[in-house]
């Protein structure tokens, strides 16, 4: 699947009831890792979650751009670019976020912000989130939006496609 998502991808997209699908490192829910960052204007390393996610993230997730832009395949530059969560832009006390940096084995500029979400267990309160696009072992999770009342029916076409991508791989 590592290798082959955006095929995958391809396939999900040829059915119906699929409305968008996103390759990330992470499943919402079960919380994201932490690593250390150094933000621009700070002279120590903060631990900030972070999560491996690819150009469909924002929209597939249905999440709400509240400054800048989402990844584009239209910036090549997106691959090092960085958006964060609204916790971190507070955390750090910066009114325009937009433009700033982020070090972690280089500069990485900050493109976009999103309104908060519950990323973790609903019992944590929502910590500051790095979102990024340079997974270091590759995409493990395809998250599916979809609109069916017949759910076992879409489960049983993408078990399918899965099936015909990675077929040594249980679905």
């Amino acid at each position: 699947f590592k290798e082959r998502y955006l095929e995958l991808k391809g396939k999900l997209a040829e059915l119906p009831d699929v409305l968008s699908t996103t390759a990330t490192s992470e499943v919402p829910g079960a919380g994201f890792t932490s690593n250390g960052y150094r933000p621009e204007g700070w002279d120590r390393w903060i631990g900030f979650n972070a999560v491996d996610v690819d150009y469909d993230y924002v929209g597939t997730m249905g999440l709400q751009l509240i400054h800048g832009r989402p990844f584009s395949e239209e910036f090549a530059s997106d691959k090092e670019a960085f958006m964060v969560n609204e916790t971190l832009v507070s955390q750090l006390n910066w009114d325009n976020p937009v433009g700033k940096m982020i070090f972690r084995e280089g500069d990485h500029p900050i493109i976009g912000v999103v309104r908060d979400f519950q990323f973790a267990s609903v019992h944590q309160e929502i910590a500051p989130l790095v979102f990024k696009m340079d997974p270091y072992l590759g995409y493990s999770h395809l998250l599916v939006r979809f609109n069916t009342a017949n759910l076992p029916g879409l489960i049983a076409k993408i078990r399918k496609a899965w099936e015909e991508i990675d077929p040594n791989e249980p679905f």
